[in-house]
């Protein structure tokens, strides 16, 4: 990540979070709303793929519907109030009274927010230890020691028959265990990446690896 993005999410006060390259697992919050807008946008693009006239009426849509776990639509969560739609009974705008306490209002908005909030965070929390009571059932954590490992590769070259693609790439050696999930690993080349548990495989040849010796001038 570059120093200007750091600053800028410094200065948002955004606190960025990263994931593991190439395992779309590891960021399922994200891929889920992927899944859903790509879902969302199919019903309403042509044969060539290319009217996103309809975004924001999708964008519409899914605001104004409230979520399974928190039972809160996300404008809700953002305006303290549930979006006005074109079926709506009341069409008419009202304006504000010429003597309306402005501070009660904000006063208002902000307990109002402030609850629900809370119950959004309460439920989040119920549906995450849930979930991962479901996925630790099958998962297990796997370790590897300093040996020999074949790269799964996700990557296909355009123009190439995908049928041909080979998915393992190698080998590598493992150098540094990051963390339970992040290994960081060294070509033949001498180039170093940091990759995830599950794009791993121990070599059944081993002693083919030989990296480059680096030239001394």
């Amino acid at each position: 990540m570059s120093a200007f993005f750091k600053e800028t999410c410094k200065m948002s006060r955004i606190k960025k979070v990263n994931t593991s390259s190439y395992d779309p697992s590891s960021n399922g919050m994200i891929e889920r709303w992927h899944r859903s807008l790509l879902s969302g946008l199919s019903h309403f693009l042509d044969a060539a793929n290319t009217n996103l006239d309809h975004l924001v009426s999708f964008l519409m849509a899914y605001l104004s519907t409230p979520n399974t776990t928190t039972d809160f639509s996300p404008y809700d969560l953002r305006h303290g109030r549930e979006m006005v739609l074109p079926n709506s009974n009341d069409w008419k705008a009202e304006a504000p009274e010429e003597n309306s306490d402005h501070d009660s209002r904000l006063e208002k908005l902000k307990s109002s927010l402030r609850l629900a909030h809370k119950s959004v965070k309460k439920a989040n929390k119920k549906s995450h230890l849930k979930n991962k009571r479901f996925y630790d059932r099958k998962a297990k954590l796997r370790s590897f020691p300093q040996v020999t490992v074949y790269l799964y590769n996700l990557a296909k070259n355009p123009g190439k028959c995908v049928k041909f693609h080979k998915y393992w790439t190698g080998p590598f050696q493992i150098t540094a265990k990051l963390s339970d999930f992040n290994y960081e690993i060294i070509s033949m080349n001498n180039k170093t990446k940091v990759v995830h548990v599950n794009r791993l495989k121990i070599a059944s040849n081993p002693e083919i690896w030989k990296p480059k010796q680096k030239s001394e001038k």
